[in-house]
């Protein structure tokens, strides 16, 4: 009589590791990208090697690792932000000559809001917050008549370390454009820049970044509750 032949059972386990990225609390640096040679927002992120189990990531294995990336291109730069910044702080003659092109050119078109934009974007990317707070206030028509430069000019405002200011202007853009994600997430940034932060306002205006498509916010909304609760931002 043939023996049965017993059939063995098991399972497979699926092991490995992955890099998880997220983004730093650090505010950007508006500049000219090294890479594409766009004005662009160059973002602080990390990133962190973990050990996975069926693709979960369960145990880390390094400490996080910052690098920045461009937000027009997505280039990756191995460097903190500090060090970008400093790097992007370093003048350059050809972007004063433009700048003074574009606001020789706006002098003969005051309401140009397009050509204000670019104006306050390339100041701002020289680190000279005080030219580009100028422009706005030489320039009325074209900055109130556009909620991207009011949106921007709210930025420039945050960079130079005023956060009231940005609000104000942030709200404008947004009475003009309450889809405006990018300008919902700047408020969210200056309201817990402000003294003393708001984290529930902050918060709200993160989910209403997100929600109208802005990139990137869970990160920001994660430090803005560690915030509120009163623990260390990390």
């Amino acid at each position: 009589m043939r023996k049965q032949r017993q059939t063995r059972r098991g399972f497979i386990i699926f092991v490995g590791w992955r890099t998880l990225t997220s983004q730093r609390p650090e505010a950007p640096v508006e500049t000219v990208c090294p890479s594409c040679r766009q004005q662009s927002s160059i973002v602080p992120m990390q990133g962190r090697d973990w050990f996975t189990l069926f693709f979960i990531p369960i145990l880390p294995l390094s400490a996080a690792k910052p690098f920045v990336k461009c937000t027009s291109c997505n280039t990756c730069f191995d460097m903190d932000i500090e060090q970008f910044r400093r790097k992007a702080s370093i003048p350059d003659e050809r972007a004063w000559q433009q700048s003074i092109a574009l606001y020789n050119t706006l002098r003969e078109s005051p309401k140009d809001s397009v050509l204000l934009n670019r104006l306050l974007e390339m100041y701002a990317g020289m680190r000279e917050f005080d030219e580009a707070l100028a422009a706005g206030r030489h320039f009325p028509d074209a900055l109130n008549d556009s909620a991207q430069c009011l949106t921007t000019y709210g930025k420039v405002n945050l960079a130079a370390g005023k956060p009231a200011e940005a609000m104000k202007y942030l709200q404008v853009a947004l009475e003009k454009n309450k889809a405006m994600g990018e300008a919902h997430s700047y408020m969210a940034v200056a309201q817990l820049s402000s003294v003393p932060p708001k984290p529930d306002a902050a918060i709200a205006s993160a989910r209403l970044a997100a929600s109208n498509g802005y990139p990137n916010t869970a990160e920001f909304i994660r430090q803005a509750e560690a915030v509120r609760a009163g623990q260390p931002v990390k």
